[in-house]
This record gives structure tokens, sequence and C-alpha cells, in this order.
């Protein structure tokens, strides 16, 4: 999951900002996904695609 913490940041977003705009979710939460302590939802995953243009599974 480095892939998406690298993807976000050379998006120009900081985790925080894309946590927040784009998924709706907490800064936490997005750590605990990537983690994966936590799952992704699908429209979170859509999104990502969307925005990133990267695929989580």
């Amino acid at each position: 999951m480095d892939n998406i913490k690298f993807t976000i940041k050379e998006k120009g977003y900081t985790l925080e900002e894309f946590a927040e705009e784009v998924l709706g979710i907490k800064r936490n939460a997005l750590y605990k996904k990537i983690n994966g302590d936590r799952k992704f939802t699908k429209l979170e995953k859509e999104k990502i695609k969307e925005v990133l243009g990267i695929e989580i599974k």
C-alpha cells in the first residue's frame, strides 16, 4: 500500500487532504485502511481509481 501514499503525494495532495476532500473520511481512518487494519469501501476504491488512476484490491 506504499504505492497509494506515493501516488497521493505525486498528485499534489497531502494524506489529510486526500482523506477529507476526496474520500470524505478522517486522516486516521485513511492510515488504518492503508495499513490494512480496515478495508476500503467499494465507493472509496472507485474514487481512488478515478482520482489517482490506481486500483485497490
